[in-house]
């Protein structure tokens, strides 16, 4: 059906007689059968015709529908954000519009489903309405992340420290300039 969809869309096909007569030329055995037996009726509703296919070709009760694997979704360990947000978008697109989560619960669910908490904790602060634009932030984020971390890499190479060590080293700095600053304003100018 997935493919059906892609083609469609590729071609450019609007005319639903063209796209029933044309999902009916790809099915084989039972599907075809099916197909040939359907009530003229059927073959003027194009979005009908694939919820009756769905429900007739599909196993009842199963427990890995799209919906399920989008409110399940989880970044696997060995796994990119790029290639998690892939992933979850392609739940997503096969999920039948009547069942596609709201913006507010794919973004929850983006969310809560990442490895890294850091990345967490940047996408939540942004408040995000729109799952596309969370998606975008996030792959923006771990590019930056992950360049940041080749530099400090690269750096801490060249010196021979590990990048640990200037990370905290950096805070450290940090920490003390600001406690300066609070000092300076606690105490009395002489003047």
């Amino acid at each position: 059906m997935a493919q059906f969809r892609q083609l469609v869309f590729a071609e450019g096909i609007t005319d639903v007689h063209t796209m029933v007569q044309g999902f009916g030329l790809t099915m084989m055995g039972k599907a075809l059968t099916w197909f040939q037996n359907l009530k003229l009726a059927m073959l003027y509703d194009f979005a009908t015709l694939v919820k009756h296919f769905i429900e007739s070709h599909t196993k009842i009760g199963i427990k890995h529908n799209t919906y399920t694997q989008i409110l399940s979704f989880w970044q696997q360990d060995n796994e990119s954000v790029k290639e998690c947000i892939d992933k979850l978008r392609q739940y997503i697109v096969r999920c039948p519009a009547s069942e596609t989560p709201s913006q507010e619960r794919l973004i929850s669910c983006f969310l809560e489903g990442l490895r890294n908490q850091q990345l967490y904790l940047h996408l939540f602060a942004k408040n995000h309405a729109d799952f596309d634009e969370c998606c975008f932030d996030a792959q923006k984020f771990d590019e930056n992340c992950n360049l940041l971390h080749g530099k400090l890499d690269q750096d801490s190479i060249e010196l021979g420290e590990p990048s640990k060590n200037r990370e905290t080293q950096a805070l450290v700095d940090l920490i003390l300039q600001k406690l300066r600053q609070e000092l300076k304003l606690i105490q009395p100018s002489h003047a």
